[in-house]
């Protein structure tokens, strides 16, 4: 019997053979050279756009990209890649401020340091190579908002502070409380995008397409139009319209993942700050900042409130894909133990009549010679000796007829039920109704799990039911089969009937209904008792079976 493989667990790697040549290449400089040079740009573009609204407006800068990109290349990668896709994120940024002609000199060494900060965070939030996604981790997603939404914005901040202070940066360069909301929301807002991604790519998660990434896009185009339109309303309807585009983050999680609900309040945030400046144009540099604080807090809470959602939905997401695997390997195990079941009672019913029963008869045919060879008076002992004998043999051949019914490989599935009805000896009474059209469609495993169904209920009637009479009736057309058991007894409780603590025998009468892709239904009869119906498909499409 093949083992069965847990999904949620990798395959441990095959050996290589000794005759099999050198291996190849794994990570050849291409596979290094080409993703840095669009990281390089990824950084570039990034940089560009959180700091041509700084540069351009003299107020805090509202959020911040760089430590962000910085850090996912530590989580996504180790050893020599990482050190080149590093210094790619590194140049990227250094490029972008050489071109918006910023203070270069006076960056440098602030970027370079608070890159070599992130190197320790980067290693404590070491992400699996291969596993669940970390996002549905709860211990891992308050480790990350501790440390990425608290303790880097902090230090990065009050670097930026006491270096502002001693470079004489513009005051509004240095400004603690934005760098520590730039930096915070440029790591909750950007990691969560890079971490699920690369749990799409790297773990086996499920992969998105065209319509998930322009869905996504279209909201982010509604809901920049509607800010724009509301811009000028009251505190009111700006609260009504945060909670509304909270609502739909929350729905493209669900429906796209973290990665598509984490993008698109990245470009929804990017856009108020880009309209929040437009708006501002005349205002003073301190209504200027205190208009980008108020979109970072709020942008701020949203991603904190979309975080916990989204630990909450992965975690829901893990549970069912698991229970859901594990419905499906115990199907599997419980399909191939009944198949297991029918070859060991095929067997055992085989041995019963070819060489138990064969030796019974020939017992018997040599005590009818050692009979002819006694006296009269012994004669008669030997005649009941035989006699019972005889009851033995039939009760064996019973026995092996109940263990695997051969008339089903001679004959149809109604006769099976008919030759069923007339060996049981009551009570109940037990009346077949046969099939009503050609039973040609039925498969052999059809044939003999509609059987063993059948005998299940009919041993639950004789139980359980009390009744009196039952009655068998099977029926098939060109797309259905339909097999009744229904009785006149006492029927089911109606807490046992829809209770889902079935016994064993139920159990095994839904499994095989399941096998045929069929539906089980537990009803009770017009009058009074309880009927059993199966219907199975008898073509390739499940919907003739009502399913």
């Amino acid at each position: 019997m093949s083992e069965f493989t847990d999904p949620a667990r990798a395959p441990a790697p095959a050996h290589a053979r000794l005759d099999a040549g050198p291996l190849p290449q794994t990570d050849p400089k291409s596979a290094v050279l080409v993703p840095a040079a669009v990281i390089a740009v990824s950084a570039a573009m990034g940089q560009l756009v959180t700091m041509d609204l700084w540069n351009a407006s003299s107020s805090p800068q509202g959020l911040n990209l760089l430590g962000a990109m910085f850090l996912c290349v530590l989580l996504s990668t180790h050893g020599k890649r990482a050190i080149v896709w590093a210094i790619a994120v590194l140049a990227g940024g250094i490029s972008a401020q050489v071109g918006m002609d910023v203070a270069f000199l006076a960056h440098l060494p602030l970027h370079i340091t608070y890159c070599l900060l992130l190197i320790p965070f980067g290693h404590y939030l070491a992400l699996p190579p291969r596993g669940p996604n970390p996002l549905q981790r709860s211990a891992w997603v308050l480790r990350f908002v501790v440390c990425c939404g608290l303790l880097l914005p902090a230090l990065i901040a009050t670097l930026y502070w006491l270096a502002g202070n001693a470079l004489g940066l513009p005051p509004w360069q240095t400004y603690w409380h934005s760098n520590f909301l730039a930096q915070a929301l440029g790591f909750l807002l950007f990691v969560p995008i890079c971490v699920s991604l690369r749990y799409r790519i790297t773990a086996g998660g499920p992969r998105l397409s065209p319509r998930q990434i322009a869905l996504p896009a279209i909201f982010i185009a509604l809901a920049a139009i509607a800010w724009v339109n509301l811009s000028s309303s009251g505190a009111t309807v700006h609260t009504l319209l945060a909670i509304g585009l909270l609502f739909m983050l929350l729905l493209v999680q669900f429906l796209w993942g973290a990665d598509a609900a984490f993008l698109s309040l990245l470009m929804l945030t990017l856009g108020c700050l880009q309209l929040g400046f437009a708006k501002g144009g005349h205002a003073t540099p301190g209504e200027e900042s205190i208009t980008v604080t108020v979109i970072q807090i709020g942008a701020l809470v949203a991603v904190l409130s979309l975080l916990m959602m989204v630990v909450i939905s992965e975690q829901w997401r893990h549970l069912r894909t698991t229970l859901e695997q594990a419905d499906a390997r115990i199907a599997v195990m419980a399909e191939r133990l009944i198949k297991v079941q029918e070859d060991e009672r095929a067997r055992i019913a085989r041995d019963l009549h070819d060489d138990i029963n064969q030796s019974i008869a020939a017992v018997s045919i040599q005590l009818s010679n050692v009979r002819r060879q006694l006296p009269g008076l012994y004669q008669g002992n030997l005649s009941v000796l035989q006699w019972k004998l005889g009851e033995v043999s039939e009760r064996v051949r019973q026995i092996s007829h109940d263990l695997h019914p051969s008339i089903l490989h001679f004959s149809t599935l109604s006769s099976a039920l008919e030759s069923l009805c007339q060996s049981h000896s009551g009570p109940p009474r037990v009346t077949f109704i046969g099939c009503t059209e050609t039973e040609d469609s039925l498969t052999p495993e059809q044939k003999i799990n509609l059987f063993r169904i059948t005998q299940e209920a009919l041993h639950n009637v004789v139980r359980h039911a009390q009744a009196e009479s039952a009655t068998i009736s099977l029926s098939t057309d060109a797309h259905l089969a339909v097999l009744r058991i229904c009785d006149d007894g006492v029927g089911l409780p109606r807490r046992e009937r829809h209770s889902r603590r079935l016994g064993l025998g139920m159990i095994t009468m839904e499994e095989r209904t399941r096998m045929m892709r069929g539906v089980l239904v537990l009803e009770e009869a017009p009058e009074s008792g309880t009927c059993v119906e199966v219907r199975i498909p008898l073509e390739a499409s499940p919907e003739a079976a009502g399913i």
